[in-house]
């Protein structure tokens, strides 16, 4: 399978760890730097690891010592994987070359610095999650009360979860590690604010954080639908097409709220009814979005831009990366009016017709067989 492919169903350290633990780094000779994992197809760019890292315990904290200690490891692979590419790159002039343009053309676009992926993993609090606990976990492991005057730090959106350190000798045990455990900068814990904060979504008070860190975060499709419900195409002048979100600083790629929902999907099918309904009203917004996008009237420069981007993207992105072309084109996008038998049965106390339309997709690491019923009732 191919690498990438194989990423999207990945959903805990330990699977993480069982597929990239041999994994090499290396860079083309167009400056391309990336990683190769044995019995794989393909490359994967040398970030996207650091970005699965981030990304499982950005949706679930909620992990035991095997997956924390399997955490561990994948940090300090990817610091290694990292730290040999730079080495090997120094001598590359394409390599250098091709850095600095991608972060050029990223600073023309309005990026924030959490949008480079390397930059982001130098944050101590995500390269060295595995350090941090929750209250709950804390007093589990260690069997003494939740330390006040612990550092304490903040993810996970939209309702945020509170993460304490305490440099102790059974920490650094636990860890089997010399090095002095992290010191965040945020103010200490105290009685008044030790309990979690809650924010509401709704507000969108966040707007120190970057749309695709959100994404990140996100799990379910109420979330999800709170953002796609402000969100808003454009268009800049060279040519990038993006969205942003009402009364929010950053942008995303056009493609992103669609890579968003299919990412979510592959993980899991099991969704209820009225997550079935958002998903429509979220697949609805999306497919406007585009649509409004491609009809946007801009400047004859800048549409000269946008067929070249366009173009550049086409030839260079396999049709495995290509989210737009699974949106529209592989029928991402009706999703949602496919049922499981369960499903139907559930929400319509009967069997799934005969004669519904029946499509195999792979969920998690399972192939799941799902079914549109063409009645009138269930579109």
């Amino acid at each position: 399978m191919n690498i990438q492919n194989t990423l999207t169903y990945i959903a805990t350290f330990t699977e993480l760890e069982n597929v990239v633990k041999d994994a090499t780094e290396g860079i083309t000779w167009l400056g391309y730097r990336y990683i190769q994992v044995r019995g794989h197809k393909g490359l994967l760019h040398i970030d996207d690891l650091a970005i699965k890292v981030m990304a499982i315990f950005h949706y679930r904290f909620d992990f035991d010592e095997k997956e924390r200690a399997a955490g561990k490891r994948l940090s300090e692979l990817v610091d290694r994987l990292y730290k040999s590419n730079d080495t090997r790159g120094r001598t590359n002039i394409i390599a250098v070359l091709r850095d600095q343009v991608w972060m050029l053309r990223k600073m023309i676009e309005g990026r924030h610095y959490f949008f480079f992926p390397k930059l982001y993993w130098s944050r101590e609090q995500y390269r060295e999650f595995y350090k941090h606990y929750t209250k709950e976990q804390y007093e589990k492991i260690f069997d003494k009360p939740f330390p006040f005057n612990s550092s304490y730090f903040n993810i996970g959106l939209p309702g945020y979860k509170t993460f304490i350190i305490e440099d102790t000798d059974a920490l650094q045990k636990l860890l089997s590690s010399n090095s002095q455990l992290i010191k965040t900068k945020h103010n200490p814990i105290n009685e008044d604010n030790a309990k979690p904060a809650t924010k509401n979504l709704n507000r969108l008070p966040y707007h120190d954080y970057p749309l695709d860190d959100i994404l990140l975060c996100f799990s379910n499709y109420l979330n999800l639908d709170a953002i796609v419900n402000r969100s808003q195409q454009n268009i800049s002048f060279f040519g990038y097409r993006y969205i942003t979100v009402k009364d929010y600083d950053f942008t995303i790629p056009i493609d992103a709220l669609a890579a968003k929902v299919m990412e979510m999907i592959k993980s899991r099918f099991d969704f209820t009814e009225e997550e079935r309904a958002m998903g429509r009203r979220i697949v609805e917004k999306i497919n406007t979005l585009y649509v409004e996008n491609d009809a946007k009237k801009v400047n004859w420069i800048t549409r000269l831009f946008c067929i070249i981007r366009d173009l550049w993207k086409y030839l260079s992105t396999p049709k495995s990366m290509n989210h737009r072309y699974h949106w529209f084109t592989q029928k991402e996008n009706e999703v949602f009016e496919f049922y499981t038998p369960e499903q139907y049965e559930r929400a319509f106390h009967a069997s799934i017709p005969a004669h519904s339309i029946a499509k195999t997709r792979r969920v998690g690491f399972n192939n799941l067989t799902i079914y549109r019923p063409l009645q009138a009732a269930v579109s």
